[in-house]
This record gives structure tokens, C-alpha cells and sequence, in this order.
């Protein structure tokens, strides 16, 4: 069953990184006189209330909830593994305060504050990286500071 679903994953990762390969229609282009058609054997999602592909709009924009998806795990990993790295290696007064501020950031609703700083900061797709890599690193610091600490005390340290 496991593989059954990576190998849908992997399909559809595919797809969407050959968005241009595998799509006959721009994203963007503009066809009025085909306005909010039903799916055919031309545009099999229909089309949207400017005559835009539909199907070519989902594979373009899977690619950019990958690239984000990506990158702001990238953010929050290295986020995470850097502060809880100089946690768990530190100790003492660093350890005590670096773990405090990850406990107050886990106690404030993420969602919320997307939405709070993408109201008052311009709106972006890097911002939006940015935003969810910062608001997820709290997991993985206190996951590497406990591996540190883990570490740290063993006799071959």
C-alpha cells in the first residue's frame, strides 16, 4: 500500500515539474470566446471565466506549492537545526533561554500569524517561504537540542 502511494507522489511530482512538457496550454492564456466550458477532449478540467486552461493552471501552480513547500522546509530545518544545535551544544544559560524562546514561539497560533504578517508585509511567494520556514522550526530545534544533549553525554564525547 506504502508503495502504491509513493509511487502517486512521485507521479504527480513528475507532472508537475513537466508542466511545460506535458500541458498543450499557457496558464495564462486568455480565450474569451471559450469562457466556463464543461471538461472535454480539449480543455479536460473545462475552463475558468476567462477561457484559461483549467488542468494548465493546476499543473503550473503544483509547481509552485512544491517550490514553496520545499524551500520553507529547507528554512525551517535550518532554522531548527542551527538553534538547536547551539542549544543543545552550549548548555547552561544558552540552552535555558534559546529553549524558552522555542517554547513561547510553539505557544502562538502559527495560523493567525500568517495571516497577521502577510496583512501588514507585502505579499509574496517569498514571503509566504519565509513566513511558514519561521513559523515551523520549533519542532526540529528541540528534536536537535535533545540529540545534542543525547550526544554530550556519552563517554566517547
Amino acid at each position: 500500500m506504502r508503495s502504491w502511494a509513493l509511487g502517486v507522489l512521485v507521479l504527480l511530482v513528475a507532472i508537475a515539474v513537466a508542466a511545460p512538457l506535458v500541458s498543450p496550454y499557457s496558464p495564462d492564456g486568455l480565450d474569451l470566446g471559450h469562457r466556463r466550458e464543461a471538461p472535454s477532449r480539449t480543455h479536460w478540467f473545462g475552463t475558468d471565466e476567462l477561457g484559461r486552461d483549467v488542468l494548465a493552471r493546476v499543473l503550473y501552480g503544483g509547481r509552485v506549492s512544491l517550490a514553496v513547500g520545499l524551500l520553507s522546509a529547507a528554512v525551517a530545518g535550518a532554522s531548527g537545526v542551527t538553534i538547536g544545535g547551539i542549544a543543545g551544544y552550549a548548555g547552561g544559560a544558552v540552552d535555558s533561554a534559546l529553549m524558552r524562546a522555542t517554547d513561547a514561539a510553539i505557544a502562538v497560533p502559527r495560523l493567525p500569524l500568517l495571516m497577521i504578517a502577510a496583512a501588514v508585509l507585502q505579499p509574496s511567494v517569498r514571503l509566504l517561504v519565509v513566513l511558514i520556514g519561521l513559523a515551523s522550526w520549533m519542532e526540529t530545534a528541540r528534536v536537535i537540542r535533545a540529540e545534542c544533549l543525547s550526544l554530550r553525554g556519552r563517554e566517547f564525547v
